[in-house]
């Protein structure tokens, strides 16, 4: 019945105009004891699938919630691994700024054992760079002048200077996050 707190989501659903599993399954369920009753069917009508399918919806709630909950961890994470200044080349000098201010175009420092700030090109220098964050490859990926470094990458024994392609919302990181 609708008051039952399985049914009462699903009803609910139905009301708002969101169709999901959980209602797909109240529906068919309910239709079947529905025919059952209509046509007075004496055979077996299956009964216990339709049960097996309200349990396995049912465990399956649990398990979405946390899910989602980890995936919210994990989106934490990566951004808890972007820095929050970035050292940029103005005027032959090189200063510190907050990464939210870099431009597209401006020339950034990373130095051994910092994070990459934003999405860029790498003019001068070679390094290792771990991108496991992004690609889940655990071996560091070497960079040189021409490769792109990403976001929140963490640099390993060498210095790159770089050119931002992709700041605030236009970076790797960022379209991860929307997601």
């Amino acid at each position: 019945t609708a008051e039952e707190p399985e049914h009462r989501g699903c009803e609910e659903g139905v009301e708002q105009g969101r169709a999901d599993q959980a209602g797909e399954d109240h529906h068919g369920h309910r239709v079947q004891h529905l025919g059952a009753g209509l046509f007075g069917l004496e055979q077996h009508v299956y009964f216990e699938a339709g049960a097996a399918v309200i349990t396995l919806v049912l465990l399956g709630k649990p398990l979405e919630a946390r899910a989602k909950a980890r995936t919210s961890e994990a989106i934490e994470s990566l951004i808890r691994l972007q820095p929050k200044t970035a050292r940029i080349e103005r005027d032959g000098q090189w200063i510190e700024i907050a990464v939210d201010a870099l431009m597209a175009s401006d020339i950034f420092m990373v130095r051994p054992g910092e994070s990459v700030p934003v999405d860029g090109e790498v003019l001068d220098g070679a390094s290792s760079v771990n991108e496991a964050m992004l690609t889940g490859e655990s071996m560091p990926v070497g960079k040189a002048a021409g490769d792109k470094v990403f976001a929140a990458t963490a640099n390993g024994q060498g210095a790159l200077r770089c050119r931002a392609t992709g700041v605030g919302e236009q970076t790797l990181l960022a379209s991860i996050i929307r997601l």
